[in-house]
């Protein structure tokens, strides 16, 4: 039987490793903060002009873990896993538990281009509707303030962080969207194609809460700017290396992939390139129910997909 891969298979950058220099814990100085962050954005940056083909997983993966930090900060208990499971095993005739919207909040981000004058109000509306609380002032008020504050910022970091702090200054229940705007804001200002979920990952790590203060940092913060620094360091040097575990296996997944000679298969390499994470019932035109089995099983053997939820039904599988 022919190989379903009759056209040329994606081309899988390589990954270099972080210099040790970039890689280094940050510290509460603001000079250390400023050059990490700065370093290991110019790092992602560079990743993501080269445009990988397993973006899309990256993308996701992120936002699976933007998603869980929101509602660890929110106090609710589902973790990654849990938020995994409600999200791709959902009935489709059923709402969406709470942490399910979540992420589809975060899902969002990525799909965000045009920077923060292309962000429509129906979509601030729908984030809120999302995150489970109504906006208190009128979103087309919110918007021009968010974008008035980041006007004359000196630099990207800068600039998000104004953002969060300008839309937090008026919905102080809203700490996720804040935190999706500058988001937002950090990916115009570097000039990438989409944003990734960044902020959210990282701005409740312990190093950040600085002079003896106990609860993450927030917006409204004198020293807010200073926290996104070092929040946003630790964020991109995560992504950085999710990526590079990403592309090892993607590279894998390339190398293999025209031994598969499923009908079809090719859709199935697509897919594990473009989302975090496929359940085993993952619907493909043209493929069985028991021809994807057959296909997930022989990714897993090759060691080139895992399946990630240990359960004998209901299998999750992702690069």
């Amino acid at each position: 039987m022919a190989s379903p891969f009759d056209s040329s298979l994606p081309v899988v950058p390589e990954v270099p490793p972080l210099p040790a220099w970039a890689n280094e814990n940050i510290s509460v100085s603001q000079t250390d903060r400023v050059f990490s962050a700065g370093a290991r954005l110019a790092a992602v940056s560079a990743l993501l002009r080269a445009e990988p083909p397993y973006l899309g997983a990256l993308s996701e993966r992120l936002a699976f873990q933007a998603a869980a930090a929101t509602n660890r900060s929110s106090g609710r208990p589902e973790d990654e896993d849990e938020i995994r499971d409600q999200w791709l095993l959902r009935p489709r005739e059923e709402d969406l538990p709470q942490a399910a919207q979540t992420l589809a909040c975060w899902l969002r981000l990525p799909r965000q281009q045009g920077g923060i004058q292309a962000l429509r109000p129906d979509v601030i509306e729908a984030l809120a509707e999302g995150f489970g609380r109504p906006l208190s002032a009128p979103v087309e008020d919110i918007l021009r303030s968010v974008q008035s504050g980041v006007r004359h910022a000196s630099n990207p970091v800068e600039a998000a962080a104004r953002a969060s702090a300008a839309f937090f200054r008026q919905e102080p229940r809203h700490e996720a969207i804040a935190h999706f705007l500058s988001d937002v804001v950090l990916a115009e200002r570097l000039g990438w194609r989409r944003p990734l979920p960044l902020l959210a990952l990282s701005v409740a790590a312990p190093v950040l809460r600085a002079g003896g203060v106990r609860r993450r940092p927030l917006p409204d913060d004198p020293d807010w700017e200073f926290a996104v620094f070092g929040a946003y360091a630790l964020s991109a040097s995560r992504a950085y290396q999710l990526a590079s575990y990403l592309s090892g296996k993607a590279m894998s997944l390339v190398q293999i992939a025209p031994k598969l000679r499923a009908k079809r298969s090719d859709k199935v390499v697509e897919a594990l390139l473009s989302h975090a994470f496929l359940p085993g019932s993952r619907s493909i035109a043209g493929m069985t129910d028991r021809g994807m089995r057959r296909i997930f099983d022989r990714l897993v053997a090759m060691g080139v997909v895992r399946e990630v939820s240990g359960r004998a039904t209901f299998r999750i599988y992702g690069l």
